[in-house]
Parts: C-alpha cells; sequence; structure tokens
C-alpha cells in the first residue's frame, strides 16, 4: 500500500505522490486489536501504476467501523486492478464473493476521483455484506478504461 490505514482517527493524507503499491488503503479492518478508522481524509493526490487507487477493505467475518473517510481530488493513472474500492470480503490477501456485515462503513465520500483503469482493471468494485454499508457518495467521479464489468451491491 501507498498508505494503509489500518486503525486510528483525526488523519489527513494530502499532496501525496505514489508509484505502484496498492493506492490510498483503508484496511484491511477486523481481526486486530482495534478495529476503528474514523475521520481520515485522502486528498490532492495523485497514485500511478499501482494496483487500486481509492480502496476500503474490511476482513470477512470480523467486527469493526470504518466512518467519515473523504477521498478528494485523487488522480489515478493506469490502475490494473481496481480504481474505487470498497469490500468487505477480504481474506488472506484477497476477495472471496462472500461479504460479511461485522464492519460497519458508513459516512464515505469520493468527490472529485479521475482517472484511468488498465484494461484489466474494473473501474469501481463495491461488495458490501447485508445493511452494512451506508451513505456512500460518490461526486465529480470519473474513472475510465477498465475492461471488466464495474459491480456495485
Amino acid at each position: 500500500d501507498c498508505v494503509a490505514v489500518t486503525s486510528g482517527n483525526n488523519i489527513t493524507i494530502d499532496g501525496l505522490y505514489c508509484s505502484g503499491g496498492h493506492g490510498l488503503s483503508i484496511g484491511s479492518v477486523g481481526g486486530k486489536s482495534n478495529n476503528n478508522v474514523t475521520n481520515i481524509t485522502f486528498k490532492n493526490s495523485q497514485i500511478v501504476n499501482s494496483s487500486n487507487g481509492a480502496r476500503i477493505k474490511s476482513n470477512e467475518g470480523t467486527t469493526g467501523f470504518i466512518s467519515n473517510i473523504t477521498y478528494s481530488n485523487i488522480k489515478l493513472t493506469n490502475i490494473d486492478t481496481y480504481g474505487i474500492d470498497v469490500q468487505q470480503d477480504y481474506l488472506n490477501g484477497g476477495p472471496t464473493g462472500n461479504p460479511t456485515n461485522g464492519v460497519l462503513i458508513q459516512n464515505i465520500l469520493f468527490q472529485n476521483v479521475t482517472g484511468t483503469a488498465a484494461a484489466s482493471a474494473r473501474n469501481y468494485y463495491v461488495l458490501c455484506g447485508s445493511e452494512s454499508c451506508n451513505n456512500i457518495s460518490f461526486s465529480g467521479v470519473k474513472i475510465t478504461g477498465g475492461a471488466v464489468a464495474s459491480t456495485c451491491n
């Protein structure tokens, strides 16, 4: 990960340039002694040639809380897996396809997140457990190029 916030609160990441890695990540959350992440802002940053752009992930079958996360003015270039990724099915280094709802994800804003994904990527991937993702907002988001079908449940 360029940045991975797995626990904590009141953190701002501003003006980051990242090439390679896994992008701007919250998580994975769950299965640790502190499973809460709140009031995190990523802004005015550029992610280039990375696996992911803006990412929020929680571990399958665990508990925790992710709230008040903002991605603002983020420029993505040649992202090869997920441009925007919110997933509640992470286990052993990857998605299982079976999201669980033990980690509540709420009040998430993706604002002016723009750029390109590689043909091998999804522009976005959102997979949440039953009623465990609330108030996820997108404003001025435009990611193009990903040829794998994007999903949002």
